[in-house]
């Protein structure tokens, strides 16, 4: 999908390998970068950015980005593990000239530069409906409680809670189901306790939906119990599509929440808590999120932010003191 709006304009489209052979040497990015004289290079692969800016800065590229889209990768912290993030945030902080997170958690544990070290925020292109109605798809009745979870199937996600959550709200809402989209390596697991746990009948695995965003709306209530977050997107799309929303207290789900109001933050440390914040949800219903949360978090204003941030880089004014907010 990305790819058909990107090759519509102007822009050019080159793919490079994502191989260890690629990212120490370089070949086809370097490859690229002697094909135009560029003044950024903006890189998104959170501990490998280094190594790609290290290529760019060989090719006297002025402008080197890394970009954190997370607070941790997600694997498990073995020595080896902790010694090759060590030396990818060495080689971060060489050659990156500018550090960006997408919120200040992510930020605080990014490697630092010498120039800008800020926060951007993610922006969403308005929700489209779908054209499917969900309820309908499952052969349940309009009138059933539909909790929503948007998620890869990894750990971050928390998806054990999430069905220890569900099982406790459908002991006390026996008709309530809930609908789960995404994909992932714990996804067989996560049908195998559902069986277990007799809900099979009540947890739908959706898969991967190109129309996820737009089924949103069709829900009546959101869960995001994740262990961690960079900034909590399907949490703004959530709130987008008008759900209250029930989600884990973290830092960075309170930036990602802020001013989107019918939210309710909950400790991870017991499911049971976690429960009767979802049963309020579900009797709530819809609520609008406010026109300021859904402007600032709109694609428009967030492309606009990232666009200013490139002048400002490209022009290299003093920059002030200490981290802040792009734009």
């Amino acid at each position: 999908m990305w790819e058909e709006e990107v090759l519509s304009g102007s822009t050019r489209l080159f793919r490079c390998s994502p191989s260890l052979s690629e990212v120490l040497l370089g070949r086809q990015l370097a490859g690229v970068l002697q094909q135009g004289a560029y003044d950024c290079v903006h890189s998104h692969i959170f501990n490998l950015s280094g190594w790609l800016l290290r290529h760019a800065a060989q090719a006297k590229v002025p402008i080197r980005i890394a970009h954190y889209h997370n607070t941790h990768d997600g694997c498990v912290s073995t020595p080896a593990r902790r010694l090759r993030r060590l030396i990818s945030r060495a080689v971060a902080t060489r050659y990156a000239t500018d550090v960006i997170a997408c919120s200040t958690d992510a930020l605080r544990l990014a490697p630092k530069a010498g120039g800008s070290n800020c926060v951007l925020h993610y922006g969403i292109q308005a929700l489209k409906p779908a054209s499917t109605n969900l309820r309908t798809d499952l052969g349940i009745a309009a009138s059933t409680p539909l909790v929503l979870h948007a998620g890869r199937f990894y750990p971050q996600k928390n998806h054990h809670f999430l069905l220890q959550v569900f099982h406790l709200v459908n002991q006390v809402l026996p008709e309530a189901h809930l609908v789960l989209m995404g994909d992932g390596p714990l996804l067989p697991a996560m049908r195998e306790s559902a069986q277990k746990m007799g809900l099979q009948h009540r947890i739908h695995f959706l898969g991967n939906r190109s129309d996820a965003r737009g089924l949103l709306s069709q829900g009546d209530a959101f869960c995001f119990p994740s262990s961690h977050e960079g900034y909590a997107i399907a949490l703004v799309e959530a709130r987008f599509a008008g759900l209250p929303v029930v989600a884990s207290d973290l830092p960075v789900l309170r930036e990602s929440a802020d001013g989107a109001q019918a939210v309710e933050l909950v400790p991870l440390s017991e499911p049971r808590v976690f429960a009767e914040a979802l049963l309020n949800a579900l009797g709530r219903g819809h609520v609008e999120a406010p026109i300021s949360y859904r402007e600032y978090h709109s694609a428009s204003a967030s492309s606009q932010r990232l666009l200013q941030l490139y002048r400002t880089l490209a022009s290299r004014q003093p920059e002030p003191e200490g981290a802040g907010v792009c734009g």
